[in-house]
């Protein structure tokens, strides 16, 4: 089984090792891929909102407000133990 951390201790490698790879670690474990992929959009995403709208309180808090029910619902539609916070 190929883990990450042994990849990240071998030199560089040419770019069609690096694609191999991580076909390889996506293939292995799709599901936290899937996850990994999904949250950094979703980062991206508020945070993108955030800064493109204006810093009034009010539009803040709306910002805010919507990144707390975004969060709530990804919290409800996965387990419990993918959502806590360690």
């Amino acid at each position: 089984m190929t883990t990450a951390s042994s990849h990240l201790s071998q030199p560089r490698e040419n770019p069609n090792t690096i694609m191999q790879t991580s076909r390889e670690l996506i293939s292995e474990h799709p599901m936290s891929a899937s996850l990994t992929v999904f949250c950094v959009g979703l980062g991206v995403g508020v945070a993108a909102a955030f800064l493109l709208t204006k810093h009034d309180t009010q539009e803040r808090n709306l910002a805010s407000r919507l990144s707390q029910r975004v969060m709530e619902s990804v919290s409800q539609a996965f387990p419990e133990s993918w959502t806590s916070r360690k």
